[in-house]
Parts: C-alpha cells; structure tokens; sequence
C-alpha cells in the first residue's frame, strides 16, 4: 500500500532507565467501514506524533487509495492509536473515533485528548470537539463501540494504556455514553474501579454471561483478564484467574467449538525470551523505591529460592546510583538477591505484580462466566502475538484465525522480540487448531506487526492489510483453499 509509517524518534528510558520496553511505538492501527456508502470496505490507519492517519478509499479492483481529508493533517501533532467506526449522530453514515496515546506526552497534555471526526455522507471527515468532554486525555490505546444501555446507539470504553513515564502504575479507563450524538463521560457512575484497572491493551463486547446485554472482555499488562459485566447499564468487574497473569497483548473472539457462543483467543509475549520460557517467575515492584522523587521500576525473576534483579548492575545503577557504592563490581551484584540491593521497606512502599504465564491461549467459553483455558499452538509461542483475524479461511465451515506481532523497541540488555512465525491457525470447530506459517526463505515476513484487517475475499484469495511500527504498510494476498 501507498502508506508508511514514521515514528518521530522519543527515548523512553530517559526517565525511567530500567524500562523493559519502549511505550512509545504502540501503533500503527486499523479501522474499517465503508465510508462512502459504495458497498466497498474502506480502512483508516493511524499515524505517529507528527504523521497523519490516512483513509484509503477501496477501489473496485481491490486496490486503495488515500483520500485527502483536511482534518487529519490539521491533527497531525497528536499519535493515533486505535480507532472505531460508528454512527454518533444517528444520520445513518460512520464517524470515526481515534484514541490518543503515546509515552511521549506527559499527563493532561493537550496531545492526549481523543477525537471524534464526523462523516459528511461520503467519506469526508471534519472533527467535532464538542462531541467529547473536555477534560478526557486518557493516554489510552484502546476503542469498543458497544450498546451499554440498549438504547440502540453505540456507547463506548477506552481503554487507559498508561500513565507517562511512571509504568507500570494503573492508568484510568472510561465509560462514554452516547446522549443524542454527544459523548458524555459516565466512569464514576457506571463503573468506578476503572480508575485502576489497569495497563490495558485491548477489550471486545460480547453477550459474555447470556443475559442478552453487552459486556466486555479486557486484557493488558501485568493484569489477568477481566471481564466487566453489564447488569443493566452498570458494571462489575470479574477477573480471570485460569488464563493468569500475562503480558496481554490483544484479544479476539469467535465461536471456535461451533457450540452457539463467542471463545476467545488471547496473545501474550510468548516463550522466545529470556525470562523462564513457558513457566515465568517474574515479577516487578514500581514507586519512588530510592526515596528520590522519582518513579523507579525493578524487574525481577526467580531463580531456585532467589528472586534477582533482571537488569544488570549497569543499568540499574543508573537509575539507582547508590547501587554503585553498594556493590562495587558486578558479580556481587549479579549473586546478590533482591533483598540485599534493596530493603524490604522500600520494595513495600510500592506497586507488585507477578506473572505466572506468557502463553497465548485459547479460552473455550463453557457458559455461566466459566472458561477452558488451553495454550495455543508452539507456532504462536515464538513471539509476541500482537494483533489476531478471524474468518473460516479455508471454507470448512469453521473458524481459522491469523496471528501477527513481534516487538522491536525494547531495553539494550534485552534482544528484541523479532521471532513470531507469522501465520494461520486452521480450526477443526471443536476448539482445536492446527498452524500454518506464512514465513519461507523466499518471503521471510519479517517486521514489527501491530495490526491486520481482512477488508476484502477475491475470487482468489483473501486481502489482508498488516500495519507495521515504524515501516511499510503490507497488502498480501491469502490464497483461497
């Protein structure tokens, strides 16, 4: 596609040495709809701090255009994250809501303010700031449009992704209900434990407990997935304890059992790293550990009856600079447990999470809020999975799906998660699935994925549009079987 994506370059680990992985290059994502009302899937993909997201206009071949809209570039400054088509104003086209988010902005800076861009029939967007409240600068990432109060207009969550520079402390999530085309915020009414609910990656509507309104399934960092249940317009939170606690990138849902109700399939980080494999011992501990002001993280794995710093003494001298003095060379840092490098008291003062698993997996929906977790196959454990498609992609009857991801931008102590053999999991409707990898030497498929829309199936195959951070978007051609 005509379409490159150009991250402005940001040092994350300015402030905050000891950051796994960079939270500035989250995106590019997509959204489709058809815009223009021509029976033809459009897509809106999302661009960086200095870059405007661009919709492209699918053509009767199949091929895609970029349209100019003026209200795109004039918000260039801002960095798209996910967005969603819906029809706000109830005037029977789709507007566009895109969620502004980035490690590069501080707290309740302008940039992180959403916006809300109405469609004028055919395809031309212009932006209604009175649409949304003025306060709402969440640093989210992600969108659902969902009927919360069965009103029959789209009500929306955004997902808080975090808080800059002080990961991995909770950032706020929001309830935005639609009042006759404008989006008021309804969080401490509706659902107030999304003050803290967490790094959040991803969320799908879906009818999860059967009572026929629409509830939400949520997933994100260093946070079990969690299921918000609607009950009459208001929420209660219910997490999962069988998937765990996971460094949970995205979530997609469809009925893989052919029983009559939505599964789910979640990507994690995977086993191709260096923390344990399948089986993690880690854990973090985040706050101003050295008493010095500032919002200092620690990283830690298990090994035997040991807990040990992750990073080594280098780095985190940097953020830690009395660590110098206290170990002067390296291989008494490197045999030291945490509880030497740093006191009890400190390590009590702040925020501690441990992950228990790094496996993406599939949740069987068992009904009555109950799941069947089962690990997804070793194809998809090679990398971080970051964005999933669902379709029967080789007319079976039963649903397939295709998994991208990787992650480039991570610390200098740490490879960067460039192994994921990209490919398609083939379904056999009875919850188990078989995997295909795109990957050959001739087309290695390398790259840093983010997103996939399926907009189109030719005579020939299926389109798929894949985003990549920092890099070309990809139009490839999946072969009908």
């Amino acid at each position: 596609l005509p379409h490159i994506h150009h991250e402005t370059p940001f040092d994350d680990y300015k402030d905050q040495v000891l950051l796994p992985y960079k939270l500035s290059q989250n995106g590019p994502f997509i959204a489709q709809a058809d815009v223009d009302g021509d029976y033809l899937t459009d897509i809106f993909i999302g661009g960086a701090a200095g870059q405007a997201g661009v919709m492209m206009r699918q053509e009767q071949d199949g091929a895609f255009t970029p349209t100019h809209q003026h209200a795109f570039l004039a918000d260039a400054k801002y960095e798209d994250m996910e967005a969603v088509f819906f029809d706000l104003d109830g005037d029977g086209d789709l507007d566009l809501y895109v969620v502004s988010g980035s490690n590069e902005f501080p707290e309740g800076d302008l940039l992180l303010e959403d916006r809300m861009y109405i469609n004028d029939g055919s395809g031309i967007f212009s932006r209604n700031r009175a649409a949304l409240p003025d306060a709402l600068r969440i640093n989210g990432q992600c969108v659902e449009a969902f009927d919360i109060d069965r009103d029959d207009d789209m009500d929306l969550f955004v997902g808080g992704r975090l808080k800059s520079g002080s990961f991995p402390i909770p950032p706020s999530s929001a309830i935005l209900v639609n009042e006759n085309g404008i989006l008021k915020e309804r969080t401490q009414d509706l659902a107030p434990f999304l003050s803290n609910l967490g790094l959040v990656t991803d969320a799908l509507s879906d009818d999860v407990d059967g009572d026929g309104d629409e509830d939400l399934l949520v997933v994100g960092e260093w946070m079990a997935p969690v299921v918000l249940i609607n009950a009459q317009g208001k929420f209660t939170a219910k997490s999962l304890a069988s998937p765990g606690v996971g460094i949970w990138w995205t979530v997609e849902k469809g009925d893989f059992d052919n029983d009559g109700d939505r599964d789910f399939i979640l990507g994690n980080l995977g086993w191709n790293q260096k923390f344990s494999g399948e089986h993690p011992k880690l854990a973090v501990y985040a706050g101003d550990l050295d008493n010095n002001g500032d919002n200092d993280i620690v990283l830690t794995k298990k090994v035997g009856d040991k807990e040990l710093p992750v990073r080594g003494r280098e780095c985190f001298s940097e953020e830690m600079p009395f660590i110098a003095t206290r170990f002067p060379t390296y291989d008494a840092f490197a045999k030291a447990p945490l509880t030497e490098i740093l006191e009890k008291g400190q390590l009590k003062q702040g925020l501690h999470a441990s992950i228990n698993t790094l496996s993406s997996i599939y949740l069987r929906n068992d009904g009555g809020l109950q799941f069947t977790m089962s690990v997804l196959p070793e194809y998809l454990q090679t990398g971080p999975v970051k964005a999933f498609s669902a379709q029967d992609f080789n007319g079976d009857g039963n649903l397939d799906f295709i998994y991208f991801g990787n992650h480039f931008p991570v610390e200098v102590e740490t490879a960067r998660y460039d192994g994921l053999l990209h490919g398609i999991s083939f379904g056999d409707g009875k919850g188990n699935f078989g995997a295909s990898v795109f990957s050959s030497r001739e087309n290695p498929m390398m790259g840093d994925y983010r997103d996939i829309c399926v907009p189109r199936r030719l005579d020939t195959g299926f389109t798929l549009i894949l985003t990549q951070n920092d890099g070309p978007v990809v139009q490839y051609l999946l072969p009908v079987h």
